[in-house]
C-alpha cells in the first residue's frame, strides 16, 4: 500500500489523498514521525474528498503531541471543530 501512494505522489505531487494516507502509514508502521507529520498536514490542508477524515486528524495531532509540538495540537483540534469533524 504504502508503494502506491508513494507512486502516485511521484506523477501527482499535490495529491492530498495520497499524501495524508502516506504520512499515516509512516506514523503508524514505521513511527516515523518527521516524515509523517509534513504530510498528513498537506494532505488535510487540500481539503480534498477522503482528507477530511476524523482519524488523520487524530493521527496528526499524536504525532504533533508525540514530537512535543503541543500548540500544533491545538490548532488541529480547533480546525476540527471548525470543520465539525468531531
Amino acid at each position: 500500500m504504502f508503494y502506491v501512494f508513494f507512486q502516485v505522489l511521484t506523477k501527482k505531487e499535490n495529491d492530498g489523498f495520497s499524501k495524508v494516507h502516506l504520512g499515516f502509514i509512516l506514523k503508524i508502521s514505521d513511527l516515523n514521525y518527521a516524515e509523517g507529520i509534513p504530510l498528513m498536514q498537506e494532505g488535510i490542508d487540500t481539503e480534498e474528498p477522503g482528507t477530511q477524515d476524523g482519524r488523520f486528524f487524530y493521527h496528526l495531532g499524536d504525532a504533533y503531541l508525540r514530537t512535543n509540538e503541543t500548540g500544533k495540537v491545538r490548532l488541529v483540534i480547533i480546525k476540527m471543530v471548525f470543520n465539525k469533524i468531531i
